[in-house]
């Protein structure tokens, strides 16, 4: 199989690019990114870009399997209209050049509560996102809808650093139907990602976080 991947330079990224390069099922690995990550493989390609020009990539790859992890945070953006700009126009370019390239499976990475319908200004961006993937009618597009992540990051997100504070003192106590709420490990949810690649599941699927975390 060969895989390209978008986003590796960030946590969920990173991790899933050195599962993927670790898998002898992927036999080459594309990572199109802004800058050159300090990885070195004979697998991995590295294509780099900037992301308002991904159109520049058409017929220039050939892939079976596409992996999207890319995003942002209002923080980095310091905008509505930039964060919209790379956590959805971004992926859906990104999306629409897998497709015009032959892709046949795509897997990305929503939130949990993900809703075109939703008030919340992220969780309306994620679910205009997957209801633009929805609609491109790929062979198996799967969705992930992990809850906050927890793992090492190279940048200080403070309400992700609360967020997980909190999960660590009172997730036990999210219990029920509020499971799916606890937090979600970047390492757990990669290796999800990986395991449903290796099934390509047809049609429209998504992955709740429930799902991710086997509760």
């Amino acid at each position: 199989m060969i895989a390209v991947i978008v986003g590796a330079s960030g946590l969920s990224g990173s991790s899933l690019l050195s599962k993927l390069l670790d898998d002898p099922y992927f036999t080459n690995i594309i990572s199109i990114s802004r800058s050159p990550i300090a990885i070195k493989s004979t697998c991995l390609q590295q294509v780099n870009i900037g992301f308002n020009n991904l159109k520049d990539l058409v017929d220039t790859f050939n892939a079976d399997i596409a992996f999207c992890c890319l995003g942002t945070t209002m923080k980095n953006a310091r905008s509505k209209t930039n964060f919209f700009k790379v956590d959805h126009d971004y992926v859906l370019n990104f999306a629409f050049l897998c497709k015009k390239n032959g892709v046949k499976h795509f897997l990305i990475i929503s939130s949990i509560g993900a809703n075109k319908e939703a008030s919340n200004f992220y969780l309306q961006t994620k679910g205009r996102v997957e209801s633009g993937l929805r609609a491109m009618a790929f062979d198996s597009c799967i969705v992930f809808r992990p809850s906050i992540l927890a793992g090492s990051r190279n940048e200080t997100r403070f309400g992700e650093k609360i967020g997980l504070w909190l999960m660590k003192f009172f997730g036990g106590l999210l219990v029920g139907k509020f499971k799916r709420y606890r937090a979600t490990d970047v390492g757990v949810l990669t290796k999800k990602m990986v395991e449903y690649a290796h099934t390509r599941s047809a049609g429209w699927l998504i992955v709740e976080n429930d799902k991710i975390l086997n509760l």
